[in-house]
């Protein structure tokens, strides 16, 4: 006899069975042997099996919360209390697989202590490195089941043309995972020049050497998250020598799975980035023939109005009347 099935989805395999025209009953138990293994015994009664006859087994599967599998396996054995001939036992298994792999539900998100930052002139500010900033990345489990094999990559633009830093990378600050800081990354074409500055709108990982840091993350629960911290420098030295009016940095920031993970992660899922607006400000030239004539200028127009309001007689002194009596008595 042949031993048929018809598969229909993935984890954690729930048997179905159903009566069949012509047959009395159709039972279904289980029989469970090993901590993974879902054993389901069928028993068809009266009449017979008769030549010809065929029987389809349609088997469904549930996703399960406590534990990922990366592969399922199912084996139909068929066996009769009649007498069957050697010649046809060998076709009374059948077997089938299918590989499995779970879209976690993970949202991945990055934030900045630093979005707009403006470099000043030489003898504004003291000379040094500019401020420090924080960006964090966040991963958080919303789905039913525990998580593990996680990775983030941050690409962090640093060098421009010879091996000048604009950003630069001072501390990673880690909560249940480990990182590790790997050598410059070399952009398709030559990295972008100070004095070429002007005409590029972006600095990101096509027209700059990026600094590289790959953590790997622990467990992830279901509901939690965890977190990693990038403090990073400006350095105003480069961009005070620039000529430009405003560039925006940008860093990205990618969520993968180890090899090998049965962890499929979408397209959405996956990435994110942080913007750094850098402007510069210039100091504005002011003529000394200008400062000149604006103060001759406001020292004629006060000279204008202390004239009109003489003119007026603001500056007349008022004579009180007991003096202007006693006048008239001395004239008399």
């Amino acid at each position: 006899m042949n031993a048929g099935m018809a598969q229909k989805a993935s984890a954690s395999p729930v048997g179905a069975a159903r009566r069949l025209p012509g047959f009395w009953w159709l039972s279904l138990t289980e029989n469970r042997t090993t901590e993974r293994s879902f054993p389901r015994l069928c028993g068809v009664g009266h009449p017979v099996f008769p030549t010809g006859a065929k029987m389809t087994f349609l088997l469904e599967f549930e996703f399960s919360c406590s534990s990922l599998l990366s592969q399922v396996l199912v084996r139909l054995t068929a066996t009769s209390s009649s007498r069957e001939g050697s010649g046809t036992l060998r076709d009374n298994t059948a077997e089938a697989s299918a590989y499995v792999q779970y879209e976690p539900h993970l949202l991945f998100s990055s934030e900045s202590t630093l979005h707009r930052y403006e470099v000043h002139p030489y003898g504004t500010l003291p000379v040094g490195p500019g401020p420090e900033f924080k960006t964090t990345l966040r991963v958080q489990n919303l789905g039913c089941y525990v998580v593990s094999g996680l990775i983030i990559s941050a690409f962090l633009p640093a060098v421009a043309h010879g091996g000048n830093y604009f950003l630069s990378l001072s501390q990673v600050i880690t909560n249940n995972a480990s990182c590790i800081v790997q050598n410059l990354t070399e952009p398709p074409g030559p990295p972008v020049h100070p004095e070429d500055l002007q005409h590029s709108s972006r600095l990101n990982g096509s027209n700059t050497r990026c600094q590289v840091v790959r953590c790997h993350l622990g467990w992830l629960a279901k509901g939690a998250e965890v977190s990693v911290g990038l403090l990073r420098l400006v350095h105003n030295e480069f961009f005070r020598k620039a000529k430009f009016k405003s560039v925006t940095v940008v860093s990205t920031f990618e969520l993968g799975a180890e090899e090998g993970s049965v962890l499929q992660l979408t397209e959405a899922s996956r990435w994110s980035e942080s913007l750094l607006e850098v402007i510069q400000t210039r100091p504005i030239l002011i003529s000394l023939w200008i400062l000149i004539g604006s103060v001759l200028g406001g020292l004629l127009l006060l000279a204008l109005l202390v004239f009109c309001l003489w003119k007026l007689g603001f500056f007349a002194r008022k004579k009180i009347p007991e003096e202007e009596k006693r006048e008239e008595k001395l004239e008399q």
